[in-house]
């Protein structure tokens, strides 16, 4: 087993990534990867921190014992990958050592998917300043070349030597702000810099990294931003050099003592309790609870008219409003033709995965309905055969779906999912009915027909999809003036 040591403290080398995320049925870049399985923040709206068994921020990891695995999963401390086994992925894509989910990384690699490296844990977090795993790493990408998009809180980037190796490497920072409000910030992330200093770290990467840089507004916590506020953040991040915003609402998670503990500190900011705000605007659900579409609405609408006026990228990972987005996938990191042509740097397109709900939705606003046939041409890379829940980390939890996945293909169950629109991930459901079942096409696959709302005539009007290639030149003109 391999161990880092730094000043008396270990960490154990067995943590596993990458991985695919359990949300690749609404992803556009499913490869997702950490480098520690914990984050030190501890901020706690975070749904990794609900998974993580908690930690203690004032440890770094586990001190020296005599048994290695006292210190590794066992004993819930601090684990990192070992980079080597990670360069593998890379290095070694044609070896037969490939088995189920390791085949469709390799898949996605292979097709220059972009690394989503911030799933469960910051990239840049004190536990990274403490042992360099992913500074290792990131040498490694810097001399493929190779694209990465870190989701970040942190401001490590800004000192050496992060800063050297990132510095015009092909990384692209998303940086989560939540409010623009120090005071509530401590409330909810306590762990990290103020808001103000999140926005020096994205013009930091801006304009000395040279590294493009999204506004990753997320999670939207009612009492701690409002509509104004959300756009006044916008508009704060393209000063500081933001191209792109990806949003969303919180989503609270009521089961777990430990949960509701958390809430009650947050609960301070918002200035109400928030759980019981959760239950009164989230009718019909339990245990993890979304708010109602309609008190989204008055976030969503006036946050997407600024991201087009600003001539910026616009992606909702929400479960509600997708259809907003005038880029495909919910990260809003690239702009559609940086799939299928160069970068807008000069850099080798990247593969950014339509197999969505994401993707669906958008195309459905513009078509007016959508096929499978539509979202279905990038999921070549999941022709390989599911065998367990375990293989996709929960994406098929309940054990009816899990049977019928076994002697399937993830392409199958996502396909499954589609031709169910009872199913939780189909585009009806998952949408709150955004899109509704209207028939069968030539092949048997539902079509599913996009369905007006009183905001949709009037905003489709004022702000029709960029899909032709005057309109990108003229968005990709209001992006370099920036």
């Amino acid at each position: 087993m391999s161990v880092r040591e730094i000043e008396g403290y270990r960490v154990v080398m067995d943590y596993t990534s990458p991985r695919i995320t359990s949300e690749i049925y609404e992803c556009g870049l499913p490869l997702t990867f950490d480098q520690y399985n914990k984050c030190a923040f501890g901020c706690r709206y975070c749904f990794a921190a609900f998974i993580s068994n908690g930690i203690d921020q004032s440890v770094v990891a586990a001190k020296h014992t005599d048994n290695a695995r006292d210190e590794s999963k066992y004993r819930n401390a601090v684990r990192s990958v070992n980079p080597e086994t990670v360069k593998r992925y890379w290095t070694e894509m044609d070896s037969p050592r490939w088995r189920g989910t390791d085949k469709l990384i390799v898949n996605l690699i292979k097709k220059r998917t972009p690394l989503h490296w911030g799933g469960l844990c910051d990239p840049f977090d004190p536990f990274e300043e403490k042992f360099k795993v992913g500074y290792e790493l990131l040498l490694f990408f810097r001399a493929l070349d190779w694209p990465v998009v870190f989701s970040t809180k942190g401001r490590l980037m800004m000192k050496d030597p992060w800063a050297s190796v990132l510095r015009d490497g092909n990384f692209r920072f998303q940086f989560s702000i939540t409010t623009l409000d120090p005071v509530k910030g401590k409330l909810s992330d306590s762990g990290v810099s103020t808001p103000q200093g999140r926005l020096e770290a994205m013009r930091f990467v801006h304009e000395e990294l040279h590294c493009p840089t999204v506004l990753r507004l997320r999670p939207i916590i009612p009492g701690f931003i409002s509509p104004e506020e959300c756009v006044s953040l916008m508009e704060q991040a393209h000063d500081a050099g933001a191209s792109g915003v990806s949003t969303e609402f919180f989503c609270l998670e009521m089961r777990g003592l430990e949960n509701r503990q958390r809430y009650e500190k947050m609960s301070e900011g918002a200035g109400f309790d928030l759980l019981e705000f959760y239950r009164k605007e989230s009718k019909g659900q339990s245990g993890y609870l979304r708010l109602n579409r309609k008190l989204k609405e008055a976030y969503f609408l006036p946050m997407a008219e600024a991201a087009r006026k600003m001539g910026m990228r616009f992606s909702v990972s929400d479960k509600h409003f997708k259809e907003l987005g005038n880029v495909n996938g919910c990260c809003g990191v690239y702009w559609d033709d940086e799939s299928d042509k160069q970068l807008r740097d000069g850099r080798e397109p990247v593969f950014i995965n339509k197999g969505t709900v994401t993707y669906a939705l958008i195309h459905a606003r513009e078509h007016g309905k959508v096929q499978w046939r539509d979202v279905e041409p990038t999921l070549d890379w999941t022709h390989v055969d599911v065998k367990t829940d375990s293989d996709l980390g929960g994406i098929n939890s309940m054990p009816k779906y899990r049977l019928r996945s076994r002697d399937q293909t993830l392409y199958q169950v996502l396909r499954t999912y589609w031709n169910d629109p009872n199913h939780s991930k189909s585009p009806y459901q998952f949408t709150g009915g955004k899109v509704k079942p209207a028939g069968l096409d030539d092949t048997g696959d539902v079509i599913y027909e996009y369905v007006d709302e009183g905001w949709d005539e009037a905003f489709k009007a004022a702000h029709p999809l960029v899909t032709n290639e005057n309109g990108r030149k003229k968005l990709r003109v209001m992006e370099d003036a920036d």
